[in-house]
């Protein structure tokens, strides 16, 4: 498998869901402004100046920033452009088990055909490639209509539309991937750089 077809793989809504959504990468956006507002600030560039040495110690400040400012970024992108069914319910099943019977009764199956129809209009050729396979066909929901076996089919067509929508902006998705891995890699190197000098100095200090 190619590098662009493995980010594009790992890269899918339900993967970033558990990073968009979680609650230490979102507090990275009030990081971010907070951390603007000090590094501008002269007095508190000259406390850091004062405090730390200039050359051996402000470039770690500089890359956690940096890092929560790319964490941010890819975050704010992900909530944007994110489709709402993958934000809401983890996986498609989760999604199919609360939604199906509520469709039946309500006699809501052929409205969210509809609605799933417009969805695969709307999708451009590079996601068409990536379209899951074994589409409910309509005569078949339509023959489902109102029998005990509705719920189970409008399911399979909640679990098709649910991976639609997880394979949407194909080239956005991968970026926003990198964002967060560049985002991390700032914020890993200064705290494993610390992490060595803090254990030298105290095995130094012990033996």
């Amino acid at each position: 498998m190619k590098l662009d077809e493995r980010l594009n793989e790992w890269s899918r809504w339900d993967s970033l869901r558990k990073l968009g959504s979680s609650p230490m990468v979102r507090s990275s956006l009030a990081f971010a402004a907070a951390g603007y507002l000090l590094l501008w600030n002269a007095k508190f560039q000259e406390f850091l100046t004062i405090k730390f040495d200039a050359h051996l110690s402000l470039w770690r400040i500089w890359m956690v920033y940096y890092g929560g400012i790319a964490i941010a970024m890819a975050t704010g992108l992900y909530s944007y452009y994110c489709p709402k069914p993958i934000k809401d319910h983890g996986t498609a099943f989760e999604l199919a088990e609360s939604a199906c019977r509520h469709l039946a009764i309500m006699g809501l199956g052929p409205k969210y055909l509809e609605d799933v129809r417009a969805l695969e209009f709307e999708c451009t050729a590079a996601e068409r490639a990536l379209w899951p396979p074994a589409r409910p066909r309509d005569d078949f929901l339509a023959q489902m209509r109102g029998r005990p076996q509705e719920p189970e089919a409008l399911a399979a067509l909640i679990i098709y539309a649910w991976r639609i929508h997880n394979i949407r902006h194909p080239r956005l998705r991968p970026l926003i991937l990198i964002i967060y891995g560049a985002g991390f890699g700032l914020l890993i190197v200064p705290a494993a750089v610390t992490f060595f000098q803090v254990t030298f100095f105290g095995l130094r200090y012990l033996f």
